[in-house]
């Protein structure tokens, strides 16, 4: 066990999963890149995909540090990260 958490701590932190991003993931950063924010509902509005994907989407890009959320509750929106 303490082998396997030695080899963890030496892999890199970003992976090659920021490259490998799907095409609802890039339409969410597209949008960001154009309007500046995306919302939820907002994202809706672009995309087909249920509730509980898209905020699978967001959390996978926040995790990714390539968007940040801002603001709370219903209020919440997406920014990319500075």
């Amino acid at each position: 066990m303490d082998e396997l958490r030695r080899a963890h701590k030496a892999l890199p932190k970003q992976s090659t999963a920021k490259l490998r991003l799907e095409t609802h993931h890039r339409q969410i950063l597209d949008y960001i890149d154009e309007h500046g924010s995306i919302a939820q509902r907002e994202y809706g509005n672009i995309s087909s995909r249920s509730l509980a994907a898209r905020k699978l989407d967001f959390d996978k890009l926040v995790k990714l540090d390539l968007i940040e959320a801002r603001g709370t509750g219903r209020g919440t929106y997406y920014v990319r990260v500075s």
